[in-house]
């Protein structure tokens, strides 16, 4: 965190909907974070349940954080983007509420890869599975345009401070302030859900800017609560997949052979 008046150097963005206990997790690892300044912003997505009160609650339990309460749900993309806009630092960075920080170095090893190489342009972490084993190391997109996340990583690729991915995920990347703005933020043409952080990574990437994975920052991802307790409710989540997917792959059909490695 930092000190009263004085401006961070990354503002961490946490998106949350319901749920609470995974966010007092979030919020309560994150306040272990070393060695960065930052800010967190945390952006409720309409709750349905007392989360004003459980805010303010916690808030004066001495944890600073700015936050915004949404009255219904405006999705993921108009969420971040809302946090996004009152962000001061010169790096943001997007959290969910159901990852839980475990090396207190996370963020640093982050802003460590966005400024070790000026190609990079968006960066994020390996995100691991509550029961063990990763979750996502990176990423690859086919020819048809598969999104699909690498939970068995080269060794090698493992050893090095990053290595460069396809694409990062909405759980945990980050970006120059900077680019952010030249990239209008996330399309909420992909609200409420999905497929809006990949093309967040395209879009960057048509810009000259590669996505990264820094090897140092590691969190837990409880996958899917961040969308709420009843997950959009299933038949709709489902039916929004694959709106977004149709979507996702008509604009970008162009590139996806040349992704192929």
């Amino acid at each position: 965190m930092g000190k009263r008046n004085e401006r961070p150097l990354v503002s961490v963005v946490v998106l949350s909907l319901d749920n609470w206990d995974y966010t007092v997790r979030a919020l309560d690892t994150l306040a272990l974070t070393n060695d960065v300044l930052f800010e967190t912003i945390l952006v409720d997505n309409g709750s349905t349940d007392n989360v004003r009160e459980l805010i303010t609650n916690y808030k004066s339990s001495g944890f600073e954080f700015k936050f915004l309460l949404n009255d219904t749900n405006t999705g993921v993309a108009s969420g971040r983007n809302l946090g996004a806009s009152i962000a001061e630092g010169e790096y943001i960075l997007f959290l969910d509420n159901d990852v839980e920080i475990v090396d207190p170095n996370w963020l640093n090893a982050i802003v460590n890869c966005l400024k070790s190489d000026s190609s990079i342009g968006v960066a994020g972490a390996v995100l691991v599975k509550p029961c063990g084993g990763i979750q996502f190391a990176g990423g690859s997109i086919d020819g048809s345009g598969n999104v699909v996340f690498c939970e068995n990583p080269d060794v090698e690729k493992m050893k090095s401070d990053f290595f460069y991915t396809e694409f990062c995920i909405g759980a945990c990347m980050a970006l120059s302030k900077e680019l952010w703005l030249r990239l209008n933020g996330f399309d909420t043409i992909f609200d409420p859900m999905d497929y809006e952080d990949v093309d967040l990574c395209l879009r960057a990437r048509q810009l000259g800017k590669r996505c990264a994975v820094a090897t140092g920052s590691r969190l837990t991802h409880n996958a899917h609560t961040t969308i709420g307790s009843d997950g959009f409710k299933e038949f709709n989540r489902l039916r929004n997949y694959l709106i977004n997917s149709r979507r996702f792959r008509k604009r970008w059909k162009s590139v996806f052979p040349a992704l192929v490695k």
